[in-house]
């Protein structure tokens, strides 16, 4: 008997190891974001790949704007966005790596749920940055509770819904 089916048969009469090892795996998966590396996974993720890629995608819904990503910023005539630690979505996307770690599903699935999952979460995350831009230039003043409530609770609900979905269709 394998060791993921002897963890499996576990986690089916102990749902609460479900949530400790998640808890647990989501911690160090966090301290190792924010570990000994120092800014250098931050500093990849915001300005190689989060500032760019909403840069291009707010090139392609609003061209006339003339954003460009500067570093950790989205910068444009009228008025910018910085985008710092937590903005870049890293937080999801640990959530997701945790969650399908321990997630009741398929061994053979985990790997390439994990992996698709990943992308389609950091797509959501560049939807909620470029709507923030859009909301700091037009509608400042809802920009605070959106930034800090409204939609990291959205994305947080649709990595759940994802989850739920993931668990539902690919059941061990």
């Amino acid at each position: 008997m394998r060791i993921v089916d002897l963890a499996s048969r576990f986690a089916s009469r102990h749902p609460l190891w479900r949530v400790a090892a998640f808890l647990l795996l989501f911690a160090a998966l966090q301290a190792l974001y924010l570990g000994p590396a120092g800014r250098a996974p931050e500093v990849v993720l915001i300005e190689a790949l989060t500032v760019p890629s909403a840069a291009a995608l707010l090139g392609w819904v609003a061209p006339e704007l003339g954003a460009q990503a500067l570093g950790p910023a989205l910068v444009a005539p009228g008025g910018g966005l910085n985008v710092y630690r937590g903005c870049e979505g890293s937080e999801l996307l640990l959530l997701w790596m945790a969650a399908m770690l321990v997630a009741p599903i398929r061994s053979v699935w985990r790997a390439p749920l994990l992996v698709a999952g990943l992308p389609l979460l950091f797509l959501l995350n560049q939807a909620r940055i470029v709507g923030l831009f859009f909301l700091h230039r037009r509608q400042p003043e809802w920009f605070a509770p959106a930034h800090d409530v409204l939609l990291p609770l959205l994305l947080v609900l649709a990595t759940g819904a994802l989850f739920a979905f993931v668990c539902r269709r690919f059941a061990s």
